[in-house]
């Protein structure tokens, strides 16, 4: 009984080692591999695309419904995990004032940052890519 629970103990500190590695990361191509991989069982688009297919076509009500239902289990499974994770639950930041952090960046903080990206990196929420960045004029 006690191996079990060592061994239990080091998966779980060498999954949050391997989580703590991938912060900061969230960019780049293997990082979304490994995500994709642990969250979706089916590995290609089209099989995604069927099992959408059939979740909709064998759900009783409407698509909008589907829609609400999933909305409302994502969120409470959100807050759930992040009440037993003693995290907190808003999304606003919880933390002490810092002027430093909210100064606006400096043209050499975003030269450096520039220099820093990679060509195997995502695009983020705004659909900037490398290529785009890089061709800012007042950023050469």
């Amino acid at each position: 009984m006690q191996a079990q629970e060592y061994a239990e103990h080091l998966a779980s500190q060498n999954w949050r080692s391997f989580c703590n590695h991938l912060q900061g990361t969230l960019s780049t191509k293997k990082t979304w591999h490994i995500l994709q991989a642990l969250i979706d069982v089916a590995h290609n688009k089209t099989q995604r695309r069927h099992t959408i297919q059939r979740l909709i076509h064998s759900y009783a009500g409407t698509e909008e419904q589907l829609l609400q239902e999933l909305e409302t289990k994502l969120r409470d499974s959100d807050n759930l995990q992040a009440t037993s994770n003693n995290f907190p639950t808003s999304r606003e930041y919880q933390g002490a004032p810092n002027e430093e952090l909210d100064w606006p960046f400096r043209q050499a903080e975003l030269h450096a940052a520039l220099a820093k990206l990679t060509h195997n990196t995502s695009p983020g929420k705004y659909r900037a890519t490398n290529k785009h960045l890089r061709q800012l004029p007042h950023w050469r």
